[in-house]
Formats: structure tokens, sequence, C-alpha cells
């Protein structure tokens, strides 16, 4: 059996090993976010 704060768990490694293990759409977040800084 399954702790449901488990899975939660487990979806939000695999979202971050995705965004964190690929560099082009981690570039792309970081230049997102320096141009909303920049625009603030």
């Amino acid at each position: 059996m399954v702790d449901p704060e488990g899975e939660q768990l487990r979806a939000n490694a695999l979202a971050m090993k995705e965004i964190f293990g690929n560099v082009e759409l981690s570039n792309k977040c970081l230049d997102e976010f320096t141009q909303s800084i920049e625009n603030i």
C-alpha cells in the first residue's frame, strides 16, 4: 500500500527531474525569470 503523500512527492520529484535535468528547459525558465525581474 502506498501512502498518498508519497505519491505526490514522487510526482513532484519527477516534474523537478524533467525541469532540472533538461538544460534547454532550465535555461528557458531562468531567462523568463530574469526578464520578469528586470520588468519590475
